[in-house]
């Protein structure tokens, strides 16, 4: 509560690799009600995604994502967004036409390294966001924390 105080304007996301007990959902609707919706779960189980589902609050899977059926699994469970790992990450124009406008929207942590080093045509050379790389993944990310 002193995050969401302290900082008013700013999106906070609580992340949450355990599963989390039935009652503290109503801590965290509570919570997510008094930021003013401005919080996002990082979330660990599935249960837990889709228990957030069902009470309208943003969520993400904490994990990479590296297949497309994976991808898919987690639409159709409704997430807000999706942090993606290789191969995925290297093919964000059929990652963007798998989610459409309406689907969940990419999260990137720049300063996290997923395992491929091999250079790709697309000019992203690793699974890494360099700061000098930002501007190719503008048009694919939403966030990059």
């Amino acid at each position: 509560m002193d995050l969401i105080e302290k900082y008013p304007k700013a999106t906070i996301v609580l992340q949450m690799p355990e599963k989390t007990e039935e009652s503290d959902w109503k801590n965290i609707r509570d919570w997510y009600i008094l930021s003013r919706h401005q919080f996002i779960l990082c979330l660990g189980h599935i249960d837990d995604i889709q228990k957030a589902v069902e009470l309208n609050i943003p969520c993400f899977y904490g994990y990479p994502i590296e297949t497309f059926a994976s991808l898919r699994a987690f639409m159709r469970l409704g997430v807000s967004y999706v942090r993606l790992g290789p191969p995925l990450v290297f093919q964000l124009d059929k990652v963007m036409s798998v989610l459409g406008e309406s689907g969940p929207k990419i999260r990137g942590i720049a300063n996290i390294a997923y395992m491929d080093r091999l250079p790709h045509e697309n000019g992203i050379s690793g699974a890494w966001i360099r700061p000098e790389d930002l501007d190719k993944y503008d048009p694919y990310f939403y966030s990059i924390e």
